[in-house]
């Protein structure tokens, strides 16, 4: 919020004493009467001396009259000098009282701090209370300057809150300390929730049920899938080892390690045997398994291979619950909280179709494997340049992987997918670019945080870089639970 020089009162001041200057130096009209008008400083010589009615001299009227503004115009000036002597010294009370407040407030927040340290002390003494400024965004995307006091645990990263307080002595002596020691209860029932759903089994159990897991994933053997699953082609096999190779090329230009997929891990499944209105591809990530379903073009399996690969190659933290349930906690920027609610979904197939997007445009569509598919796919675009969706959209744009037709002449695209994901994630990366364009060579290089923290699970210079460019908090009302896409879409918009 810009915060305004009380300058407007003093600039109409200004100019009103500035008019009344022009007035009293331009030629002054005189009238004595109808039939006597003198102009001063017309340049019209006078031949003698005139006389009123009354006998007195024109000339010693004017005189009078003369003398008589003068003394008006210098009492006008001084009245003037002292309204602005008045101004610049309220202006200066005004400095100095909100200089006393400042301070007042940070000697407040200093004995709040202490008061908080007291009472964690006798809590927790591994929590330590500091202060800090922060930029505060509310949910109506209104943004304030705030102290505040911080509260973080020496060894538990997870465990720790920020807070404004009232800077008055009552609520610092009386009411904080009781705030305080709610806020702690809760964080401290939340963080003993969490771990006794983790280590309630005993050793012997945790490491039976992993085992398990472990060994369904080496044999990718699964009941499920019997009678539903075929065996790959050969070009199918080509199209997946390439996924495979050409998403650990990704990996390591981000600085990581290349995870190899075994042929066995991928699954392609009869379309007959395809759940209606399921996407065509799943990953599991307890068993480290992909399903495909079989497609009629080589490319858009391996772009759907590839999107699942990078699911299954970005950062995943599995834990098992206190029923032996294994549960996926992390994935990427994805979270899943002990009710099963996710959040940050949005993000990671955002990221996910990106990065795919980019895969199969630069790399995978010029390989020889596809030369046949690419060829064709381009003349059924330039003779149906025309056709429309029954949504009344171009059947072709600017996402669309590749083209055909059947043997009956139905024409038929496969584009890119999560369009509205990715057109968050983009509204994102430009803002994030426009404020910190100092710091990035361009958009491109946003964009590598953002897909570096998914596959790595490092996203705390996500929330780091966020927070700073919109404000303290903004990262956390993103990672929101619940929240569709075009909400996050119009909160992105709104960030400024």
């Amino acid at each position: 919020m810009a915060i305004m020089e009380p300058s407007i009162e003093r600039e109409s001041f200004a100019n009103e004493a500035n008019d009344g200057a022009l007035e009293n130096d331009n030629p002054t009209e005189i009238t004595d009467n109808d039939d006597h008008q003198i102009e001063e400083e017309s340049g019209v010589e006078l031949g003698g001396l005139e006389q009123d009615e009354t006998g007195g001299d024109v000339l010693q009227q004017d005189e009078k009259v003369a003398k008589q503004k003068d003394q008006e115009v210098g009492v006008d000036e001084e009245e003037e000098r002292g309204k602005d002597d008045e101004e610049s010294r309220s202006e200066e009370d005004e400095g100095e009282d909100d200089e006393k407040k400042e301070d007042e407030r940070k000697k407040l927040l200093e004995i709040a701090r202490q008061k908080a340290s007291h009472v964690m002390a006798r809590l927790n003494p591994d929590v330590e209370v500091t202060t800090d400024d922060v930029r505060v965004t509310t949910y109506e995307n209104k943004q304030y300057n705030a102290r505040v006091l911080r509260f973080k645990h020496k060894e538990i990263q997870s465990f720790g809150w920020t807070m404004e307080i009232n800077f008055s002595l009552d609520y610092i002596n009386n009411e904080l300390p009781q705030v305080v020691e709610k806020i702690y209860n809760e964080q401290s029932s939340r963080e003993q929730e969490n771990q006794g759903n983790e280590y309630t089994l005993s050793e012997e159990d945790v490491e039976k049920l992993w085992q398990e897991v472990r060994d369904r994933a080496d044999d990718q053997k699964f009941e499920i899938l019997e009678g539903k699953e075929r065996e790959k082609t050969s070009h199918e096999r080509q199209a997946i080892s390439l996924a495979d190779r050409l998403t650990n090329e990704v990996r390591q230009r981000y600085g990581l390690s290349a995870l190899e997929i075994e042929d066995k891990h991928t699954h392609i499944i009869k379309s007959s045997e395809w759940a209606d209105g399921q996407n065509d591809a799943v990953y599991n990530s307890r068993y480290r398994a992909v399903g495909l379903k079989e497609q009629q073009s080589l490319l858009v399996l391996t772009k759907k291979a590839v999107h699942e690969f990078l699911h299954m190659k970005s950062f995943t933290k599995l834990s098992m619950k206190k029923d032996g349930r294994i549960s996926e906690d992390r994935h990427g920027f994805s979270t899943t909280d002990e009710n099963h609610a996710r959040s940050l979904d949005w993000l990671n197939e955002a990221v996910t179709e990106e990065l795919t997007r980019k895969i199969i445009q630069e790399k995978a569509q010029t390989d020889p494997l596809f030369a046949g598919e690419v060829t064709n796919s381009v003349q059924v675009m330039a003779n149906n340049r025309n056709l429309y969706t029954e949504a009344g959209e171009k059947l072709f744009n600017s996402d669309t992987i590749i083209a055909g037709a059947d043997d009956e002449g139905n024409v038929w695209a496969e584009n890119f997918t999560c369009h509205q994901e990715r057109m968050v994630l983009d509204s994102m990366v430009e803002k994030i670019y426009s404020k910190n364009s100092e710091r990035f060579a361009d958009k491109e290089a946003v964009f590598d945080e953002f897909a570096g923290a998914m596959l790595s699970g490092r996203i705390e210079p996500i929330q780091s870089l966020v927070d700073e460019t919109f404000g303290e908090g903004t990262f956390a009302r993103m990672n929101t639970k619940g929240v569709d896409v075009n909400e996050q879409l119009l909160f992105v918009q709104s960030l400024s």
